[in-house]
Order: C-alpha cells, then sequence, then structure tokens
C-alpha cells in the first residue's frame, strides 16, 4: 500500500508540475488557466473563463510566447462563495513583482469551471512596433496575458528592439490599456545606411534649403547692414533672389543613435540649383544688371544679375526625428555657409 502511495505522488510530480495533485475542480480549472499565462496564450485564458465585459470592438485574444513568462505560480485551494462558485487564491510573479488575484470560478454547463472576468487580461495597442514571434500589426489592439514580451519596430531607415512588461489590468474592457511604441525607447533605436538615401529625408532637407532667409542674410553679412546696397526699388527683397529649383543631399556620415533628444546627427553635402548672384566692377543699372556704388578708393561701382546656376554647399549638418523631420544644427551658420557660396564676391568694403 505504501508502495502505491509513493508512486502515484511521483506520477502527479512527473505528468503534471504545475499542477497541484489533490485539488478540486475549480482548483484544477483555475491551475489549467495559469498554464495558460505561463504559456502567453491569452486566447486560451479567454477560452477557460466566462467575460461578461462590454467591449466597443471585438477583442483578439493573442498568443505569443513571452520572453520572460510569469514566475512561481501558486494556486491555493478553493473557497466556497455560493453555489457552484468557488474562490482560488493565485499569486505569480511578472518582471521580479510578485502579483495576487482572487479567481473566481464558476461551474458552467457540462461541468466545465471557468473564472468569471479573470484579472489576468491587458489591452495592447500596436502603435508604430509588433511582437516578435507573433503575427501582429501595426495600429491594432490584442488582448494579452501578463509576461516579459520582445518588442520589435522598423522604419524606412531605422530599426529597433526592447522587451515591454505586461501586467494584468484590472480595468480591463475599459481602460486604454498599453501602447507598444518607440516613444519612450529611443535608445533602443539605430539607423541603417537606408537613411542616405531615403526619399522623405531627402525632400525634408530640400525643404529646409528653400526656406532659409537668405535675403537677410545677405544684408547682414554682405552689405554690412546696408539698404541701398544692389538696390532695385530701394528694397533689399527686390534685390536678392533666392529661388531653389532643385536640391540633392549626400549624406556622408550619420549617428547610428539618436540623441537624448531623440534625433540622429547627419552631416551632408548639398547639390542646389538656383539664382546665384554674378558680379562684375562697373558698369550701369539696366533690365539685366543692377549696379550700385560701393565704398572703396575712386568710387566704384559694382554690378550684378542672378543666374541660374547649380552650386554646392559641404559640410552642412542638420538632425533629423524618426518621423522624417529635419532642422539644421545651427541655422546661422547653415546661412552664412550658403551666402558664402552664393554672394561669393560682393561685398560693400
Amino acid at each position: 500500500m505504501r508502495k502505491t502511495v509513493i508512486a502515484a505522488v511521483l506520477a502527479c510530480a512527473m505528468v503534471a508540475p504545475l499542477t497541484a495533485c489533490g485539488m478540486d475542480g475549480a482548483g484544477s480549472a483555475a491551475q489549467k488557466i495559469m498554464d495558460s499565462v505561463v504559456a502567453g496564450d491569452a486566447k486560451a485564458v479567454a477560452a477557460q473563463s466566462v467575460m461578461t465585459q462590454q467591449f466597443y470592438e471585438k477583442v483578439n485574444y493573442l498568443n505569443v510566447k513571452p520572453a520572460k513568462p510569469v514566475e512561481q505560480v501558486e494556486v491555493g485551494n478553493s473557497q466556497k462563495v455560493g453555489d457552484d462558485v468557488r474562490s482560488v487564491a493565485v499569486s505569480y510573479v511578472v518582471d521580479g513583482k510578485k502579483q495576487d488575484v482572487d479567481l473566481i470560478m464558476r461551474k458552467e454547463d457540462g461541468n466545465q469551471w471557468k473564472a468569471v472576468n479573470p484579472v489576468l487580461f491587458r489591452m495592447v495597442s500596436a502603435v508604430d512596433a509588433t511582437l516578435k514571434g507573433a503575427a501582429t500589426t501595426s495600429d491594432a489592439k490584442y488582448a494579452m496575458v501578463p509576461g516579459v514580451y520582445d518588442v520589435q519596430t522598423k522604419g524606412s531607415w531605422y530599426e529597433g528592439s526592447w522587451k515591454e512588461t505586461i501586467t494584468a489590468d484590472s480595468n480591463f474592457g475599459k481602460s486604454m490599456g498599453t501602447g507598444l511604441a518607440t516613444f519612450g525607447h529611443m535608445n533602443a533605436l539605430k539607423a541603417t545606411d537606408a537613411i542616405t538615401t531615403d526619399q522623405d529625408i531627402q525632400q525634408d532637407l530640400a525643404n529646409e534649403i528653400s526656406n532659409l532667409s537668405m535675403c537677410q542674410t545677405l544684408k547682414e553679412l554682405y552689405l554690412n547692414g546696408q539698404d541701398f546696397a544692389l538696390v532695385v526699388g530701394k528694397s533689399i527683397a527686390n534685390a536678392c533672389r533666392y529661388d531653389v529649383s532643385e536640391v540633392n543631399s549626400t549624406i556622408t556620415e550619420y549617428s547610428a543613435k539618436p540623441d537624448s533628444d531623440g534625433d540622429f546627427n547627419i552631416t551632408f553635402d548639398a547639390q542646389v540649383t538656383g539664382d546665384v548672384a554674378e558680379f562684375k566692377d562697373g558698369g550701369e543699372s539696366d533690365d539685366e544688371w543692377t549696379c550700385q556704388s560701393v565704398s572703396g578708393a575712386g568710387n566704384p561701382t559694382q554690378c550684378a544679375r542672378f543666374v541660374p546656376e547649380q552650386y554646392e554647399v559641404k559640410g552642412l549638418q542638420a538632425k533629423c526625428d524618426i518621423n522624417n523631420n529635419c532642422r539644421f544644427v545651427d541655422v546661422e551658420s547653415t546661412l552664412t555657409a550658403f551666402a558664402d557660396v552664393i554672394y561669393a564676391g560682393h561685398g560693400t568694403d
């Protein structure tokens, strides 16, 4: 008889290591639910539950293996709280933190014990990231069970991965839940070589170059602040032209990791097609040339006209975020770099 008891105990430990031997039906059902939680199978947990919450949309219960499942699962004895209703105390550890929950088990048709609205789910929205190992897409919502999961993201020129801790939400069905997003995980991202040819980056750099305030820079840097140098209609705006028709940027360097603001630093050369000032000494104003007396020995005259030309400005520096918004690191030095090319040879000294 003693050998039979020992054999039975060993068989119980070998066959069902996560199931407490000697449990009643409610306790055993609670243990099976927690086995599904360990596996990351929210779909199986839902199948073993009675969900009475009202949802605005269909809930997609996700089955995905956790990178680190819940640990130290303990399922207590069931306590009667009513006819065919039991309460089972459960505890477990997720990402190093102990969690306690009482599962209300109810006997359903077919004498199956199921958990009523168990606090074992959290709604997760895939904002701009997805779960590794699951057929998930961005802009979708899923119900998940507790655990630590691998999350990944990939843009047109960046990629990254991190671990996300999912805990049970006591307001499941009412709260927004958790969003899987790169925000808050910027240090997990890295740029790839695709940044050097990305068309959205190219377009935003072109826009930034086209919007430079070059005429004000001409006045400040090359006309000593005078409004009447190279004048048409006594207005510096009429005398200056900054029309950019085409920009091609060659990114020569980029930072693999973002800075503390989440921006990636780039260095690039800009090949620009647009109006450039062409100068000559002496002459008179006409429909093509604008001439102005400038300071110097003999009261010299300088004339200029603006002609379309292709030019290059090297060593420009900008910051770009993952939404392809770029801005110059130092606008003033950028303006000076362009002015040195566009207005080369012009000045009042």
